[in-house]
């Protein structure tokens, strides 16, 4: 089973502050950790491609169709509080991966894709699979039961 919102609020770290609200839980919950999304974040890091890419316009959108949001990602609003939201939607991704075995690479991000861009988010870390997983992905193929 993937993390839990409460899970990630428990973990030790510094978007405790920001993370503790119902947008963000909303983008934890219903747009990072949803199963079709996990999967193709999962699939773009064997792509070279961040994981915030796959999800980045969503997030946007949410956050945009929000009257006064108390979250922004727009760093001509506020630009401490964007890179800090930015960067908790960072933390959050890191999390949901990290039971799939995957962790960020220290000293660099990569560019988002010109076909994901967002309007507030640029790039994004970079991850490599270093050990221990505790979930795994399974995709098969199976036949198509016919009705006859």
């Amino acid at each position: 089973m993937l993390n839990s919102f409460s899970d990630f609020l428990s973990e030790p770290h510094r978007y405790k502050n920001i993370c503790n609200n119902l947008e963000m839980e909303h983008i934890f919950v219903k747009i990072l950790s949803k199963e079709n999304n996990v999967i193709k974040m999962v699939n773009a890091i064997h792509h070279n491609i961040t994981p915030i890419a796959i999800c980045v316009a969503e997030i946007e959108a949410y956050v945009d169709s929000i009257p006064n949001s108390s979250i922004t990602f727009d760093r001509n609003v506020d630009a401490v509080k964007a890179d800090n939201c930015r960067q908790a939607v960072g933390a959050m991704i890191a999390f949901i991966l990290k039971p799939f075995g995957f962790e960020k690479i220290k000293g660099g991000n990569r560019p988002i894709p010109a076909e994901y861009k967002g309007k507030h988010f640029f790039s994004g870390a970079r991850y490599s699979k270093t050990g221990s997983a505790t979930l795994t992905i399974e995709q098969k193929i199976v036949p198509i039961e016919s009705n006859n």
